[in-house]
């Protein structure tokens, strides 16, 4: 679990670190920036997903979800993350879209 969520946060950290330099080419129409942006929101809402079902196998919880369990109790705690990281996925469906749609 630790160490999928090292690899993931440096992945996470690598696509942030392009997209910034995304920005900074003016020559790229403004569709790809969008339809980037919108695979790295997906890409989040898919590794919650991966953190959550590994979590539920192995029975070693990711931070955040161990904080919205503390919170909401367990049942609740799991809905709630399942459900953002949901959330996560389809607006980034959207913005996929979306820059589609732009170009």
């Amino acid at each position: 679990m630790k160490k999928f969520q090292k690899i993931s946060q440096k992945v996470v950290i690598a696509l942030a670190i392009l997209w910034v330099l995304l920005l900074a080419i003016p020559s790229i129409p403004l569709g790809y920036r969008y339809i980037y942006v919108g695979a790295l929101i997906f890409y989040l809402g898919i590794q919650n997903i991966l953190l959550l079902n590994i979590g539920q196998r192995t029975g070693v919880m990711p931070d955040k979800l161990l904080m919205y369990q503390q919170r909401l109790g367990e049942r609740s705690g799991v809905v709630r993350y399942g459900v953002i990281a949901f959330f996560y996925i389809v607006f980034g469906v959207l913005i996929i879209y979306g820059g589609y749609q732009a170009l």
